[in-house]
């Protein structure tokens, strides 16, 4: 709530300051854009199989839901304030905080047979999002193409942090044959039933991407103004952190590289030289991110110990209003 109560009053002060025009021997300008928007995704944790001591390669799979959850945030940019006329260097720095709130399941499937890939255990719970946070920070040079496009190569360097909690829920597993270990019967089979009461699982990730991207923004109406473009990068890390309330059991992973990719668009509207109203969405994903897992029971173990190999991913989708209030 202190952090919603500090951005609204920096919004009403800013809202209060008068622009002073752009001269035309002022090559750059300083831009300061509100934002609000919905963020709709996935994230994932993957455990993977060592040796041979299971048959499928992926152990255990959890998925956490990012439905419809709201956020608000700031840009803060440094640009030419002619672009369509003048070329230049920009940067554009860039934070968003979501609002807390529940957000579909968070399921959990683990494959424990030696003999073949079924499912043997399966959990849902209510998901809730504790925190999202994300910082960008964009640099790169502006090339103006006969006053009416404007191509934009940049470099970029994106923190991301995710916080989730899952609640209550059921779980089944499927029986293991007598005197067999590894051996299961079908979960489909008389399964074992389980019912959770209360918080069963916490879940954060924490990534630093750094990607290069290019844009391209085209100007039709006078007023209006078509962004597009893109990021990519291998250059990943992740550091996730796995709470099971019950076990007592927490798991830490370190991962890198994998495939990030960032397809975005937008449409302003220029009200006149100083403010502006946008739309836009983005899609962020990341994939093939891998590393070493640990592990601790809390709190008999002070350190965590070696546990094989683990991945992450992610799938974001964010779209929005944004005000654009230009010095």
């Amino acid at each position: 709530m202190r952090n919603i109560t500090v951005f609204a009053v920096l919004v009403i002060i800013l809202s209060g300051v008068s622009p002073v025009e752009a001269d035309e021997a002022n090559h750059y300008s300083f831009s300061v854009t509100p934002r609000f928007g919905m963020l709709l995704g996935r994230a994932e944790e993957i455990v993977y199989s060592t040796g041979t001591d299971y048959y499928n390669d992926m152990l255990s799979q959890l998925l956490w839901d990012i439905k419809t959850i709201f956020y608000y945030g700031l840009d803060i940019e440094l640009s030419p304030a002619q672009p369509l006329r003048k070329h230049g260097f920009f940067v554009n720095v860039s934070a968003k905080y979501a609002i807390p709130a529940s957000s579909g399941f968070m399921e959990d499937r683990d494959w424990m047979s030696v003999t073949n890939n079924a499912l043997t255990i399966y959990s849902r719970h209510d998901n809730y999002v504790d925190e999202i946070f994300l910082f960008d920070v964009c640099a790169g040079y502006s090339f103006p193409v006969r006053s009416l496009l404007v191509l934009k190569p940049a470099l970029a360097v994106s923190y991301m942090h995710f916080g989730f909690s899952g609640m209550d829920g059921y779980g089944i597993r499927a029986r293991e044959i007598p005197n067999m270990p590894g051996y299961y019967y079908p979960i489909e089979e008389s399964p074992e039933y389980y019912i959770f009461s209360g918080k069963v699982i916490s879940y954060s990730q924490d990534w630093l991407v750094l990607s290069t991207g290019f844009s391209a923004e085209i100007n039709f109406l006078t007023k209006f103004f078509f962004k597009a473009g893109f990021n990519i990068s291998p250059l990943i890390v992740c550091v996730d952190l796995d709470l099971h309330i019950e076990r007592r059991r927490q798991f830490k992973d370190y991962l890198r590289r994998g495939f990030y990719y960032e397809p975005y668009a937008s449409l302003s509207f220029a009200a006149n030289k100083w403010i502006g109203v946008s739309l836009h969405a983005s899609y962020r994903n990341i994939s093939g991110t891998k590393g070493a897992a640990y592990w601790r029971d809390i709190p008999t173990d002070p350190y965590f110990i070696p546990a094989g190999e683990a991945g992450a991913g992610l799938s974001l989708l964010d779209t929005g209003l944004t005000v654009n209030i230009r010095f």
